[in-house]
Order: C-alpha cells, then structure tokens, then sequence
C-alpha cells in the first residue's frame, strides 16, 4: 500500500495521548474513523459471524470485513489500543494486513508499548508476527517519560482536588457529582445492553452527562 504511515503513541494513564488524538481526529479533512479499540473488535467478530451466516462461501471474509471497515473512512483512530483476548490475538495480523492492503491508516494509542502487546497471552507465539507489522505501518511514539497526569491538572490547587467522602454524606456526594460532570446530575436506574447480548445493570447513571457510578462491590 502506498498509504502514508500512521502512528502509535503509547505511555501511562493521564498523559494527554487521547487528548492529543483527538485533536488530530478533529482537524484531519479525510474519511475517518474513531472509535475503542475493544469496541472495534467486537465489531469484526459479529461481522465475521454475520458473513458466514450470509456467504458461507467466501474464502477471504476478513478481506471482506476489512473492506467493510475501510467504507466508514481509511483513517482509522483507535483509543486504548490492548490485547487481551485470544480470539482477538489469533486474527490480528491476517485483519490489519488486510486494512493496510487496502490502504488503512492507523493512528493508536495505548498504555502498553508494541512489543507488551498480549503479553504473557495464550498462544502468544501465533500473535508475536503482529508486532513488526504494527511498527512497521506505524511511527512508534512514547510518552512514558511524561511525570503529569492532566487528569489531575484540573482543579489541583483547589480545595476540591482530593476528595473523601463518609457514608451517609449525600450532600458531600452531590457536590462532587455536580463538578465532575458540570451540571447537576439527575440520576436514573437502567440497564445496558452490549454487542454481546448481556445487559448490564447501572443502579446510578446521568444520561445527560453519561457518567455511570459503581461500588468497587458491583463492579
């Protein structure tokens, strides 16, 4: 493929890596694409399954999958780029040859570098020819040496910055609500669905702000 190589920027949470993609996605005037990473490959086994319940003939589907894909936009942004399912694994490096044949760019960004990818996976060695791949199509860049976490820049010299909260404290709880998600939250009970048929339960969600809260209990 003649296409211009992309980018994968991987370094530790808090760095600015989805920051600085997303700014890029924002001003890049092509046919594109963002989306997470684990969302995406959900994507490509339910179109895999589909395809072999509707052409149960075809003798390249990932071809196929990926030229699904490319339709949506040759740029392709991917947040929170990880491995961790052997399902993904065994089909990566036939899938992404596929995309980058058909003149996919790739811009990613991770918390691990190309070579901690999978790491320490079942049947690591069918996933290892991925990662020259990925280093090939794509500029290595890391921010690892970053020591700010601009997750907490926001409001650091604030009173609010660290916040511990007793229970029973409803009034504390609702003020720190109101500034995480800047309005004040209403708060509903639902249920989600997933790609996968599950539906999971959030006992508190802000539709507005969409924002879900968790014990460490119900997670």
């Amino acid at each position: 493929s003649a296409a211009p190589r992309g980018v994968y920027v991987h370094g530790g949470v808090g760095t600015g890596k989805t920051f600085l993609m997303d700014l890029f996605f924002e001003g890049c005037p092509v046919p594109k694409q963002r989306v997470h990473f684990h969302e995406f490959m959900l994507g490509v086994h339910r179109s895999l399954h589909e395809l072999k319940a509707s052409a149960p003939d075809e003798d390249k589907p990932l071809r196929a999958v990926a030229d699904q894909i490319l339709d949506t936009g040759w740029l392709v942004c991917f947040d929170e780029f990880q491995v961790t399912d052997i399902a993904d694994a065994l089909i990566m490096k036939s899938l992404f040859e596929e995309l980058f044949a058909g003149g996919g760019v790739v811009v990613a960004t991770s918390n691990r570098p190309p070579n901690d990818l999978y790491k320490n996976g079942i049947q690591r060695q069918l996933f290892a020819p991925f990662i020259p791949l990925l280093e090939a199509r794509c500029v290595v860049h890391s921010v690892e040496a970053s020591e700010t976490d601009y997750r907490l820049a926001i409001g650091a010299s604030s009173e609010s910055a660290g916040v511990y909260l007793d229970v029973g404290d409803d009034d504390g709880w609702r003020a720190v609500a109101e500034r995480l998600v800047r309005r004040r939250p209403k708060v509903v009970s639902l249920a989600l669905a997933t790609d996968a048929g599950r539906a999971v339960a959030v006992p508190r969600a802000d539709l507005a702000s969409r924002a879900a809260w968790f014990t460490f209990d119900e997670l």
